[in-house]
């Protein structure tokens, strides 16, 4: 059997029929990195578990300008190596990878710039560069609806794999008849087109025009005048239009995409990251803000096609921005319910707080703290939009954490724009 590589003229433009048939994992939501969570620029603290993205990008309001050289403000970035080249994986694999293949393929890392008000002095600002890791450990089960479609979508593409490459042999060549073009497939693809017809359950599923089209080719009734050779390739390409029409090819391919992110079971991710400030807004001065690890257990069910998430929350977090730094322990919970494109979500995190009031060092060497416990806790709704798979708008408002934090306020108040530039390609295997 022919192995039946790539997808992506699917869902790139199927009438064409002459791209890699590449499966490209797209699905994208409101920008939730380490770097951005670091800096406390970001909608939702607790993040689902990363989209498998090359490069993300998100661009966050509220601009700045001044006369210096300074860092780009409010902007985002996360890569993910493992998908900068392609990778010759089956659909399968990236659905169901094991626990080293998942870290492998969502590792990723994330920059993001920041600024905020000097707490000593409110005329002057602080430039703030974040840094992050992240991986998915336990990505979750797919659900039942996964292979029903998956299964759907191969036996479809099967009835119109060989013309796929009957169209790229027909691409600027000419063959004198049908037996030519069929020598040509065998020598150039290793396709032997009488293994696909043996079973005529192989074109069921065509109008009796396609029926005749693809016979004529695979059946070597050819017709041995070239003129005629290339208006049945014509002809079959205007009937693959009409076929992926008629049944939905590049629905079925993108049901099977967000079956990624539609899981069910547990699921978690893992994190770390940290913070550099320049106090002076100068690159030769800087000092390390904040650090922090974390990990955001959680699992899915879908109701009524409705996507309900809930997710949890473990961090510790150290602050040296503030007066009195700060080793916070988080824990927490979000709940989100997806909708098509709409997304709402509300989140709660509980912190205790240790903060350092005074250091003393003692003649031995030996350093004295006066500690001070607090707790604190922050609510924020969320509500992200998919403008389309690869760009999100997403909006958070609640209450931050209030004591010993660097912020003027407790109010939250962020609008996000995340842009996905590009996503693994795979492929599915028979």
């Amino acid at each position: 059997m022919i192995r039946l590589c790539s997808l992506g003229w699917l869902l790139a433009g199927l009438p064409l029929l002459t791209q890699a048939q590449d499966l490209r994992v797209d699905d994208l939501h409101g920008v939730s990195s380490p770097a951005t969570t670091i800096l406390g620029v970001q909608p939702a603290e607790i993040a689902r578990p990363k989209s498998y993205k090359a490069l993300e990008t998100a661009l966050l309001t509220n601009f700045s300008s001044g006369n210096m050289w300074q860092l780009p403000v409010n902007y985002a970035l996360e890569v993910t190596p493992y998908w900068f080249k392609p990778r010759d994986i089956s659909v399968q694999q990236l659905m169901t990878p094991t626990t080293g293949a998942s870290v492998k393929q969502s590792f990723s890392i994330s920059l993001a710039t920041g600024r905020r008000i000097n707490l000593f002095d409110s005329t002057r600002t602080v430039q703030q560069m974040g840094f992050g890791l992240r991986a998915t450990l336990f990505p979750g089960q797919l659900t039942d609806a996964f292979n029903t479609d998956l299964a759907a979508l191969t036996s479809r593409l099967a009835v119109i794999a060989p013309a796929r490459f009957i169209l790229e042999a027909g691409r600027n060549r000419t063959f004198a008849d049908g037996n030519a073009l069929r020598t040509y497939l065998d020598k150039e693809f290793g396709v032997v087109i009488n293994d696909f017809i043996n079973n005529k359950a192989f074109i069921r599923d065509f109008s009796q025009l396609q029926i005749d089209v693809v016979e004529s080719v695979l059946l070597g009734r050819f017709a041995t005048n070239n003129a005629q050779c290339q208006l049945l390739l014509g002809q079959m390409i205007l009937k693959l239009i009409d076929y992926e029409k008629t049944f939905k090819l590049t629905q079925l391919a993108k049901n099977v995409e967000r079956h990624y992110y539609f899981r069910k079971g547990f699921r978690m991710d893992v994190a770390a990251a940290s913070s550099v400030e320049f106090p002076t807004n100068n690159f030769d001065y800087s000092t390390l803000g904040k650090y922090g690890i974390w990990a955001t257990p959680g699992g899915s069910w879908i109701l009524n096609n409705v996507n309900l998430e809930v997710m949890g929350l473990v961090r510790y977090m150290s602050n040296q921005i503030v007066a009195d730094p700060t080793r916070n322990w988080d824990i927490g919970s979000r709940v989100a319910a997806n909708w098509r494109r709409l997304s709402l979500s509300a989140e709660y995190i509980h912190r205790f707080q240790t903060t350092t009031l005074q250091r003393v060092t003692l003649p031995s060497g030996q350093v004295d703290r006066l500690l001070r416990s607090d707790q604190d806790y922050r609510l924020a709704l969320g509500l992200e939009y998919h403008l389309s798979d690869r760009f999100v708008l997403a909006y958070a408002l609640g209450r931050n954490f209030s004591l010993n934090t660097e912020f003027k306020g407790n109010l939250i108040s962020i609008l996000s724009f995340n842009a996905g530039l590009s996503g693994p390609t795979v492929k599915i295997a028979d």
